[in-house]
């Protein structure tokens, strides 16, 4: 709903009262993850709201996403608990590939030695993990809203003329005079 604030949105279903919680759980289980694979689920999932900055809060989302992504794709986690770790060390890898701040990113080989073990004792396939990596580090779980917007608004002036002003909003175009 356009009416509705993300943040707020994540805010509210981050929190612990009784109410909060039944509605994460409703509104989790409205979204569809079948046949996606764990950070496809993620992106889809977190387009709806943007996480709230409380640990708590994002591990009580976190959790929700797990159980709901396990009902929809049993096939490929053990548990729960084991999605939620997955979910969480992709975050983790978002974060660090994705954060001008963070100097020495996380390699492959790191990624894949913090998941051993993490379905329930075993391993996922190498391959699973690889596919993970690569594409948390071509395309970020979760963007909020003004840096979706900074990727997705190209903003420039032609010098050929200078008082046109083009905005590309994700394959459309507006074009205006400047003032």
């Amino acid at each position: 709903n356009q009416g509705i604030s993300k943040e707020r949105l994540g805010e509210y279903l981050g929190e612990e009262h009784t109410l909060n919680v039944e509605v994460l759980s409703a509104y989790t289980h409205l979204i569809d993850f079948k046949g996606l694979f764990l950070d496809d689920g993620l992106r889809k999932y977190l387009t709806y709201f943007q996480l709230p900055g409380e640990s708590q809060k994002v591990d009580r989302i976190m959790q929700a996403f797990a159980e709901k992504y396990v009902l929809d794709c049993p096939e490929v986690f053990k548990s729960s608990t084991a999605a939620y770790s997955l979910s969480y060390l992709l975050m983790m890898l978002q974060t660090d590939a994705h954060n001008p701040q963070v100097k020495d990113k996380m390699k492959l080989h790191e990624f894949s030695n913090l998941a051993r073990g993490v379905n329930e004792g075993d391993n996922l396939p190498q391959e699973v993990l690889n596919g993970l990596y690569e594409r948390v580090i071509k395309t970020p779980l979760a963007l909020h809203e003004l840096d979706l917007a900074k990727k997705l608004c190209l903003l420039y002036t032609s010098d050929a003329a200078d008082d046109l002003l083009c905005v590309d909003l994700g394959g459309r175009r507006i074009i205006k005079k400047n003032n």
